[in-house]
């Protein structure tokens, strides 16, 4: 059974990126279910394609993950990102971000890393 924890800033920012964009609730839902299959300990399956799912930091304690989860409505350029935690049966999600915050990828990694040592 995956346990899934979020940081409260995701949170916060999921929160605010969910008033712009319809549908991302659903998208999140559907991206948890896939993440639980992908990373499943006893029987991993690959379903979210290699182009979607990023692997950014992986350290002796955990992996750090950028997912490009879709959105209905959305291209797929358009899609937001989302970084996340993964050790063993704990998913972590750590920082959302869309196209619109024109956000720097190596920045964000870097708070990712930082919001996940909040969290142990």
């Amino acid at each position: 059974m995956m346990r899934w924890l979020s940081h409260r800033q995701f949170d916060s920012e999921f929160k605010t990126l969910a008033k712009r964009h319809n549908g991302l609730e659903i998208g999140f839902d559907n991206a948890k279910r896939l993440l639980a299959i992908q990373f499943d300990q006893d029987r991993p399956q690959t379903v979210i394609a290699p182009g979607k799912l990023h692997r950014v930091h992986s350290d002796a304690d955990f992996e750090m993950w950028k997912l490009e989860m879709a959105v209905r409505n959305l291209r797929p350029n358009q899609f937001p990102r989302i970084w996340f935690a993964q050790q063993t049966r704990l998913i972590a999600f750590l920082s959302i971000r869309s196209h619109v915050d024109n956000y720097d990828d190596s920045a964000v990694r870097q708070e990712a890393i930082a919001r996940f040592a909040e969290l142990k």
